[in-house]
């Protein structure tokens, strides 16, 4: 990637660009239809840069605790703004998470706590049960931080441009 800096513009479209590349010929680029869900397409190239300068200016001035800055961003990027065709939630939950890790924290918590009131797992809790070296031989073999987000197609006919 040229950025290496996630609350940039362009490190959001080339994000949705590597993970889509090979599913949309459009992937990376902004939407340039009306939806009945976010912004106006017009409004689309102005709010990213907006929405990604308020997170900077959250995580460096400590407005909300890291967790809320993240749902804030992530939930304005999906359902606020909008900005791709589609792969928006799929995206949003990848870059929140990188952000997370460039912050230093191992995952997003999506404000979980270790059991629940009612005694049960979150659903991000439950991937920890498997054992700590088959999660570690995993990650190794993984050629890329996308693989376990995006899973291949099954078939040529499942692909729809």
């Amino acid at each position: 990637m040229k950025s290496t800096d996630p609350l940039e513009e362009s490190y959001v479209r080339e994000l949705h660009h590597r993970m889509f590349d090979n599913v949309w010929k459009w992937a990376g680029t902004y939407r340039k239809h009306e939806l009945n869900i976010g912004c106006d397409s017009r409004e689309i190239p102005q709010r990213v840069p907006q929405l990604l300068g308020n997170v900077q200016y959250w995580l460096e001035h400590k407005t909300f605790p890291v967790d809320e800055s993240l749902v804030r961003f992530h939930h304005q990027l999906v359902s606020k703004i909008h900005p791709f065709p589609n792969g928006n939630g799929r995206h949003a939950r990848m870059i929140t998470d990188v952000v997370a890790v460039k912050l230093g924290y191992p995952d997003f918590t999506l404000g979980c706590r270790k059991t629940s009131r009612r005694g049960r797992r979150c659903p991000h809790q439950l991937s920890r049960r498997a054992p700590r070296a088959r999660r570690e031989r995993k990650r190794r073999e993984a050629p890329s931080i996308l693989c376990p987000l995006i899973a291949p197609p099954k078939s040529a006919d499942t692909i729809r441009l």
